[in-house]
């Protein structure tokens, strides 16, 4: 009682003040939001021993951005003149749908040139290394100008498939900068985030008509609810679903029974 009757004191105000203060200079570009009922704690701890409820109201998901066929081959072209391990990268994210972290974790002895198939073991989060967000590995069979791109950044530098110039390995800023480099060669507006190659993938081949169990085996989702969020872009989703109604039903005998007709009621017939 004596907290919550402190909120609308004076005395309270410097203190609520500077614990908000507090709360808004954590907030940076890889600060993780959280639910609001958590952030108002971590302002007011006494909140938490409040008796209320609050009730989170479920929210539409959003789109998810993608490049539509025309911006991706832009974007492959301005990668490409960007540089080898730009355009690599841009053909791995999008037409292999790789995580940043699984790129960045890349070993040259995960890509299988005679199997024309790259191994997705593990991820790197923040310099450590972990399996996949699946938890199980999975393998994505390369389209032909992916493979390319991988063999031509061939190198002796280290186990990894990417490196920086200097050596080093890369992190998610490398991935950054490389993509803004691809998408000011193709005339696209600069994002922040690689994630858009990831949604495209998946978007691509959902409007390309890819089964629906396909795509979670390509790009690792572990709930088929997250694939199900690509397949209004499905041609086919929906539109055969309907076709199926217009078919023809069978003719007796087709599916094995007897062709002869039914006989008549001959109650009246003698």
């Amino acid at each position: 009682m004596g907290a919550a009757a402190g909120l609308g004191s004076p005395a309270a105000a410097p203190i609520l003040h500077c614990r908000f203060q507090t709360f808004t200079s954590c907030q940076c570009e890889d600060w993780r939001p959280v639910s609001t009922l958590h952030s108002i704690r971590f302002v007011y701890p006494w909140v938490a021993s409040m008796p209320v409820s609050v009730k989170m109201v479920k929210a539409p998901d959003p789109e998810l951005p993608f490049y539509d066929f025309e911006e991706f081959e832009q974007l492959v072209e301005g990668a490409g003149k960007a540089g080898a391990d730009v355009l690599a990268f841009v053909l791995l994210a999008g037409e292999a749908g790789l995580r940043r972290g699984e790129i960045i974790a890349l070993e040259r002895s995960d890509i299988d040139f005679k199997r024309n198939q790259i191994t997705v073991r593990q991820s790197d989060w923040q310099g450590q290394i972990d399996t996949p967000n699946s938890g199980k590995t999975r393998r994505v069979e390369m389209t032909a100008r992916l493979a390319v791109a991988l063999q031509a950044i061939r190198h002796l530098r280290g186990p990894r498939a990417f490196y920086q110039r200097n050596g080093k390995l890369i992190s998610a800023n490398t991935l950054r900068s490389w993509m803004q480099r691809a998408q000011a060669r193709a005339g696209l507006p600069l994002t922040s985030g690689v994630h858009i190659l990831r949604h495209t993938f998946c978007s691509h081949l959902a409007m390309r008509g890819a089964p629906v169990r396909a795509i979670p085996e390509l790009a690792g989702h572990t709930n088929l609810s997250t694939t199900m969020r690509y397949m209004h872009l499905s041609p086919a989703s929906l539109n055969q679903a309907i076709r199926l109604l217009e078919q023809r039903p069978p003719l007796r005998g087709e599916n094995g029974e007897s062709g002869t007709p039914p006989q008549e009621n001959t109650r009246n017939s003698h």
